[in-house]
């Protein structure tokens, strides 16, 4: 199952030898102009929208009157489509931005004014990348609607989507739904998004109205499976929610590290591999309760929308349940489905939903993600499968197509290039399917049965120690992560570098060569350079950390043991040289003088080891 969004059980519908079918060739270009049109008009003033929305419909009405239907009325009416969709979108992205940009609160925003404000939670809090050190008070960002601002004859009421920024322990157990009141003040939104403003929270929230019942049992499920966890070690302890729905709060953060480098972070992001697996379990146990064909459709349509509540709505969790209800109302009515085509009209439907998620690089992953698994790996299955069993070739195809269609993402987001993403995909993938079932199941158990959800974890535990097991291996391989330039011009580059490797590729003498040269450099960096280069040395003495702008020194004290002289900014950069050295433990800590890039990183010297 990969966890990218799409069910590694690869069918054929709609892709074949030849390619795509006709119809999910016709619906890819409106949804890609729908895409397109929001990125670009998402930082634009309304009047472009509307102007754009305007030449679309005009264009879309002449093509309809202009062209008449004959030999080429498929292309007339995807032209007809794509000028429709736009228009559509142009005008969607207009509304939306001319509501967030005028009103009460952008008055405020102007004059950076302070005042009492009502507002209704639409998201979990979270915690932001702390640069405070150990030290550190808690902070939060919490996605809110304001509903009311001002007090008594001045109060008015409105709806604004907003992003409050407050400090305190308060905030953490906030649900969505919940209603507050608190003194903020207003500041501007980045561009480009679709919020009226920031809001410098002061203080605690005042708690003025529950959250609904769906979202306090969603709340109750995910604290009882947190609570559940916590008979596992630590690094399990915060995977294992995070596995299930989500849930990253109390995740290691060397964990998160090396799942960031192993090319793993998707895992910790509910996407359709969560669906797929509660899909299938609740069609499977349908089947066994001896359902018919529609009402298994309904039973995993259900338990896809009860998930999804569990984990909160996101950019993967929305597409991938669109296109789960699509899968599923085909399975209950008996006709085949053609993928392409249902992932297409999901990135439409979700752009005209909310057009902020043009410019999610969450939803622009898991939707190049699925057409890879779609598109690609179907034929590359088929080409592997005849060299090697077809269940090897399907869990190769699957991970390697996922990672080639997300690589251009990757490039403009983070400029590297991770070639230790798939192997490690292939090794955790296994693990995947038992955490997040048993996970489920233990969530549900939880609030009436603490000690049986408390049993389902343990097994569940022992997978998610697989998958971390796999990443620290995997992120402490060489050549792990290949730098490469970011942004326009690190595409341009993958872009020109892709077709040269494919074409020497073709030839049967260039693969031999280049599997030749890749296999010298995995024994030159996975056996010769240990050899040659050991470490660390048997007779070291004194150590200096790599931990960027900082410093922190390792004075040997025995096997294993080392005094730690200042601990840098970073708390994995620190935990990472320590756990290079093999300490394991720290009889003495010494802090020179309390700036941060001396004293950041001292949560690391703790991860694991005694001091």
């Amino acid at each position: 199952m990969s966890r990218f969004g799409a069910s590694s059980s690869l069918r054929d519908d709609g892709v074949t030898e030849r390619g795509l079918s006709a119809h999910a060739l016709h619906l890819v270009p409106p949804a890609l102009v729908a895409w397109a049109t929001a990125l670009i008009l998402l930082g634009c003033p309304p009047s472009a929208g509307a102007l754009v929305a305007a030449v679309a419909a005009a264009g879309a009405l002449s093509v309809a009157v202009a062209i008449p239907v004959g030999g080429i009325a498929g292309w007339r009416n995807v032209l007809i489509a794509v000028l429709g969709c736009a228009a559509a979108v142009a005008g969607t992205v207009a509304f939306r931005v001319h509501a967030v940009s005028t009103g009460p609160v952008a008055e405020l925003v102007e004059k950076r004014a302070s005042t009492v404000i009502e507002a209704v939670v639409t998201d979990d809090p979270r915690e932001p990348a702390q640069r405070g050190g150990p030290f550190r008070r808690e902070s939060f960002v919490v996605p809110a609607r304001i509903e009311a601002i001002g007090t008594g004859p001045a109060r008015v009421t409105l709806r604004a989507p907003v992003v409050m920024l407050a400090s305190g322990g308060e905030w953490r157990s906030l649900l969505p739904s919940q209603r507050i009141a608190v003194q903020g003040r207003f500041g501007p939104a980045d561009s480009g998004e679709l919020l009226a403003a920031v809001v410098l929270v002061r203080g605690p929230p005042r708690i003025m109205g529950g959250p609904s019942w769906a979202q306090r049992a969603a709340g109750a499920l995910r604290s009882g499976l947190r609570e559940a966890s916590g008979v596992l070690p630590p690094p399990q302890r915060g995977l294992l929610p995070g596995l299930v729905v989500g849930d990253v709060s109390r995740m290691d953060g060397q964990v998160r590290a090396d799942f960031k480098e192993a090319g793993l972070s998707h895992l910790t992001a509910v996407s359709g591999a969560n669906l797929a697996i509660v899909a299938g379990a609740a069609v499977a146990l349908g089947r066994t309760a001896g359902l018919p064909l529609a009402a298994r459709a309904v039973l995993a349509v259900s338990a896809m929308l009860a998930f999804a509540l569990v984990a909160r709505p996101s950019p993967s969790v929305l597409r991938a349940l669109l296109m789960g209800t699509v899968a599923a109302v085909a399975l209950g009515t008996g006709r085949s489905r053609d993928g392409v085509a249902a992932l297409s009209a999901t990135v439409l439907g979700l752009i005209l939903f909310d057009p902020a998620l043009a410019r999610s690089y969450g939803f622009a992953l898991s939707v190049c993600a699925t057409g890879g698994i779609l598109v690609l790996a179907p034929r590359w299955r088929d080409r592997l499968a005849t060299r090697m069993p077809r269940w090897a070739a399907e869990a190769t195809a699957v991970p390697a197509a996922a990672q080639a269609a997300v690589t251009p993402v990757l490039v403009l987001m983070a400029g590297q290039l991770a070639p230790v993403a798939i192997p490690a995909n292939l090794l955790a993938g296994p693990a995947v399917a038992p955490a997040t079932l048993l996970g489920s199941v233990a969530a549900l158990v939880a609030p009436l049965h603490m000690g049986l959800a408390q049993l389902l974890v343990r097994p569940a535990g022992l997978a998610a120690g697989w998958i971390i097991e796999v990443a620290e291996h995997a992120a402490g391989t060489p050549l792990a992560v290949i730098p490469w330039p970011g942004g326009v011009t690190g595409l341009v580059a993958l872009a020109l570098a892709a077709p040269v490797a494919i074409l020497v590729l073709r030839r049967r003498w260039s693969r031999r060569i280049a599997l030749a040269v890749a296999a010298g450099v995995i024994v030159a960096v996975t056996v010769a350079e240990p050899i040659v280069a050991r470490w660390p040395p048997d007779d070291w003495l004194l150590v200096a950390c790599d931990v960027g702008q900082g410093d922190a020194l390792l004075v040997a004290a025995g096997p294993g043991r080392a005094v730690v002289v200042d601990a840098g900014p970073d708390p994995v950069l620190m935990d990472r040289c320590l756990r290079s050295m093999g300490i394991r433990e720290v009889p003495l800590v010494i802090l020179t003088h309390p700036h941060f890039d001396h004293v950041g990183g001292l949560e690391g010297i703790f991860r694991g080891r005694g001091v």
